[in-house]
Parts: structure tokens; sequence; C-alpha cells
């Protein structure tokens, strides 16, 4: 774990210092990175589950702007808010299930936490800056993915050191 944290520090300091020389770091979405990572560590971080994570995240930003949407559909059809997020959230929220969990099962557009959170982060930027949001959550699944395979070669240099 000594040489993951070390690997992650060093990674995520580049990163983040790289990053502010991109137009993306005027946007305030540096910390999905973090969190996309977070995600992608506490799934188990296997390489072979990427395709999975970034366009289930793709897919779930589709689904975070008919969210954003149909809020305001439903409001300027004049229903009040609570009933507006019960049958927003509600309906859509079904549907993603139903899509993802059962249609789109055996597929790469599987991957609950990926969508719920692209959902979120959709949300939090009220559905703007979707490029940036998708590339920068994309990066923080890449770091992560770095930081593993960083770690199992340095395991296995240290384990080569060792033997010899």
């Amino acid at each position: 774990m000594v040489s993951l944290s070390i690997i992650v520090g060093v990674v995520f300091g580049v990163f983040c210092c790289i990053f502010q020389f991109f137009p993306l770091s005027n946007l305030n979405v540096l910390w999905m990175a973090f969190a996309s990572a977070a995600l992608y560590f506490n799934g188990g971080g296997n390489t072979k589950d990427f395709p999975n994570y970034a366009l289930s995240f793709i897919a779930g930003c589709a689904w975070g702007l008919l969210y954003i949407w149909g809020v305001g559909f439903l409001v300027k059809a004049g229903l009040s808010v609570p009933l507006t997020l019960l049958i927003d959230v509600g309906v859509i929220t079904a549907a993603v299930c139903l899509v993802h969990f059962i249609l789109l099962a055996k597929t790469w557009l599987n991957h609950a936490p990926s969508i719920f959170m692209a959902i979120a982060f959709t949300f939090s930027l009220g559905g703007k800056d979707l490029i940036a949001e998708i590339v920068t959550v994309i990066c923080g699944f890449i770091l992560a993915i770095i930081c593993l395979e960083g770690n199992k070669l340095f395991a296995g240099l240290s384990k080569k050191s060792e033997a010899e």
C-alpha cells in the first residue's frame, strides 16, 4: 500500500499541475477526476473494465440531460417542484434501471455506478460543460489505471530484486 500511495500522490500531483494549463481548469471540474478515480479504485480497477466505465459514464451524461430537460418541461407545464421531481426522477430512474440493468446488461453500457455518477455530475454542472465533464472523468479513470498498473509493475520489480 505504501508504493500505491506514493504512486497515486505523484500521478495525481502531476495531473493537477498539467491540468492547470488547459481551459478545463476554469470550469471547476478537476474534482471529478478524483471522484471517478475513487469509483474505479473501489470497483477493483481492472483495466479490461475501462470501456464499461467510460461508455456507461457517457450514457449517464445523456440521461442526466434528460432529467434536466424533464424538470424544465414539467415546471413550465405548471407542475409543482415536488410533483415534477416525483414524476421526472421516478420515471427516468426506472427507465435507466430497465435499460441498463436488463436490456443492456451484457454490454459495455452496464456499469450502474458510472451511470449514476454521470447523472449527478451532469446535475452539478446544470447540463453545461458536458465535454469538460466527460474528458475530466475519463482522465480520472485513466489515472486510476496508471496508478494500479504502475503499482503492479513496481511490485514485480521489487519481487525480482528480492529474488536476486
